[in-house]
């Protein structure tokens, strides 16, 4: 045990430094800004997320008590790198178990197996960038782990445990994110195509029913306790919403075959080649069956949330963990070697992709230039002016604009005296208050049916401040100043 605990430690070590390393200087979608934002502003409100913020959020006290100062950006991607790179650790822990009743838990295959899982695109990529899914990565991998050590420990009391710590772990995963509402689909066809497996193994099989009934009470201890714990510390209707309906725009079925292929094939290659081809194999027919199972909930559920925006195999993550055991079993490791290579080199490349624009990369630049030191508030227009604030230049205190452009006139004209106190009182402190190039054309914009109060704020702005130009190269803002 202690040579698997000092594996797993040294697992996690590499892989955390391993995503850091490779993690790009971009946001992976719209949503990443935002959480960020949220973690500057200790906000730990998400939909149907409600625990992720909460981790963030005390991961970056953490570092504060430490002395460290850490821009919020780069603490949301220490957390997935941590999160996945735990998830890995795992994984090793988990594939000690479930080999050791055929191939004695042995070394190779398990470095092996972890091996596919570190490098499966859709981990590499989640362990990289900013967003929930490296971070649920952890709870997911840990209780993988639980529920191999639960099918093979010899007590009865010992596997009905592990089953029950498995629950509540993948029910504090459906809070960081939904989707663990799904965890069991992922693990239990798992769980009974290994006992079944393991035991054909012997000169004297005893069937399927003895694989349903040698498993069937760690799984439901595995199922009770997630359930009632989901409903204990999350709200399952909302999660159960968000899994259903995803963002109010589901697909059609004729969408099927785009979302198996993108977010299942393309995004898990190769393990869910591997997986679902060990069902053409005799030896590891069941195994192959389990992997096709698995994936039926997981991609019903993409079809419902996606609507034409690929996520890179985000939601089905957790089904790395499985494929990549039946992958070793199913497969000689020459082919084993192959897929590793084949996964992180369309890990890397899918990483790519989110690589920073040259255009967004220079305006970045020249606006780390211009404000290398001094700090305060910036008033921003587009999503991606706000991005380069949280990446170049953190010390200032990103306020978008659409944030109080919503609200009607009247609000907006209630607002404006508390609104003038706050921008009075760091322009006092000798704190800068920005305005951006978008900013200015947001409100100088007529107002429409979204953005109600552009033309108010702008009046208000050009009549009680003066507007001194601070821009340097391909950054363009104003910095505000009492008339």
């Amino acid at each position: 045990m202690m040579r698997t605990i000092l594996g797993a430690v040294v697992v996690f070590v590499v892989a955390c430094a391993f995503f850091l390393a490779l993690g790009p200087q971009e946001f992976y979608k719209a949503d990443g800004p935002r959480l960020v934002l949220h973690v500057m502003r200790e906000n730990p409100a998400w939909p149907q997320h409600p625990f992720y913020l909460p981790i963030l959020i005390a991961f970056r006290q953490f570092f504060e008590t430490l002395g460290l100062s850490i821009a919020p950006f780069d603490v949301c991607r220490f957390a997935s790198a941590i999160g996945a790179a735990i998830g890995v650790a795992g994984a090793f822990v988990g594939m000690r178990f479930f080999f050791s009743k055929q191939l004695g838990g042995t070394m190779s295959a398990t470095i092996l197996a972890t091996l596919l899982v570190a490098t499966s695109p859709v981990v590499l990529l989640f362990g990289s960038v900013v967003e929930i899914h490296g971070v649920f990565f952890a709870p997911t991998g840990i209780a993988f782990a639980l529920l191999c050590f639960a099918s093979c420990a010899r007590s009865r009391a010992v596997s009905q445990s592990a089953a029950a710590i498995a629950g509540g772990i993948t029910a504090v995963a459906t809070g960081i994110h939904a989707s663990g509402l799904l965890l069991p689909a992922a693990f239990v066809p798992l769980m009974i195509a290994k006992e079944w497996d393991d035991d054909h193994a012997h000169s004297a099989p005893r069937g399927w029913k003895h694989a349903v009934a040698a498993t069937l009470p760690t799984i439901l201890v595995f199922g009770l306790v997630h359930t009632a714990l989901v409903f204990v510390l999350t709200d399952p209707l909302s999660a159960r919403t968000f899994v259903d309906e995803g963002f109010g725009r589901p697909q059609g079925i004729e969408y099927l075959p785009r979302v198996v292929l993108d977010e299942f094939v393309l995004a898990l290659l190769p393990l869910s080649v591997l997986a679902c081809f060990a069902s053409l194999r005799e030896r590891t027919r069941l195994l192959g069956v389990a992997a096709l199972v698995s994936a039926v909930p997981y991609c019903a559920a993409a079809l419902h949330l996606l609507v034409n925006e690929p996520e890179f195999g985000a939601y089905l993550i957790p089904l790395v963990l499985p494929y990549a055991g039946i992958a070793v079993l199913a497969w000689p490791r020459y082919i084993l070697v192959a897929a590793v290579v084949v996964g992180a080199s369309l890990g890397l490349r899918t990483i790519r992709i989110f690589d920073p624009k040259p255009a967004d990369a220079q305006y970045r630049r020249d606006l780390g230039e211009r404000f290398e030191s001094g700090g305060g508030a910036v008033f921003l227009g587009t999503p991606s002016e706000l991005t380069a604030f949280l990446l170049a230049a953190p010390q200032f205190e990103p306020m978008p604009l659409d944030e109080f452009l919503v609200q009607p006139p009247e609000t907006v004209r209630a607002a404006l005296p508390y609104f003038d106190r706050k921008l009075d009182e760091r322009l006092s402190k000798g704190e800068l208050v920005l305005l951006t190039e978008g900013a200015r054309q947001l409100l100088t914009q007529p107002t429409d049916t979204v953005l109600r109060s552009g033309n108010v704020l702008g009046e208000h702005l050009e009549a009680r401040y003066v507007f001194d130009d601070v821009s340097h190269g391909a950054f363009h803002a104003t910095a505000l100043r009492r008339r």
